[in-house]
């Protein structure tokens, strides 16, 4: 999956990064990307493949727009 396909996928699914989500949501992904960012750079370093080195691509990617994604505050009331 090239950069565009991705980000289209991205926007596809959750919205451009300036359409706001609740923290609470944002923070979850974060993390989980987060982790998975983690996960796929030890793979590549176990074994630095273009197949592994394409997946921690795919990671960098996701992390970055969570990284980015605008959020609002949840107004109990």
């Amino acid at each position: 999956m090239n950069t565009k396909e991705i980000r289209t996928a991205q926007v596809a699914t959750f919205g451009a990064i300036h359409e706001p989500m609740d923290r609470n949501s944002v923070d979850v992904f974060r993390l989980e990307c987060k982790q998975y960012l983690e996960q796929t750079f030890e793979n590549f370093l176990e074994n630095p493949s273009a197949s592994n080195w394409s997946t921690h691509i795919h990671a960098m990617m996701w992390h970055q727009y969570w990284m980015q994604k605008a959020v609002y505050e949840v107004v109990e009331e």
